[in-house]
């Protein structure tokens, strides 16, 4: 799961009570594209390993646990202010934030390499 973390600035934009990124649980976070540029990438390579873009990634009621104290939010957010404006609804209720991206090329992938996307 990739997501950019301009998305999650522009979210906190939105919210009282900021999150960081670790909030979403990502596996790859980039820095640099305006927000949820991510949503039109189809291929992303970082290094020399390949992927290629699955589904948008939905977001479900885990959004909503605070990653260190493993408290969820009163209010359900971020998930409630997620859902104001980043609904798809041809994927259902959820609302999205970030790519789901499947390896179509090995490798080595190491902080600070670079991402490309197409």
């Amino acid at each position: 799961m990739l997501f950019n973390e301009a998305s999650v600035t522009d979210l906190n934009r939105r919210l009282e009570n900021k999150v960081t990124v670790l909030q979403f649980r990502p596996n790859f976070v980039v820095r640099g594209p305006e927000p949820y540029a991510e949503d039109r990438w189809r291929w992303v390579r970082i290094g020399d390993v390949v992927f290629r873009y699955e589904i948008p990634c939905l977001r479900c009621v885990f959004t909503t646990i605070d990653p260190s104290s493993g408290v969820p939010h009163p209010d359900k957010e971020p998930l409630r202010t997620l859902k104001q404006y980043r609904q798809m609804p041809a994927y259902g209720e959820s609302p999205a934030l970030g790519i789901h991206l499947g390896l179509r090329r090995a490798g080595t992938i190491k902080l600070g390499d670079p991402v490309y996307f197409a």
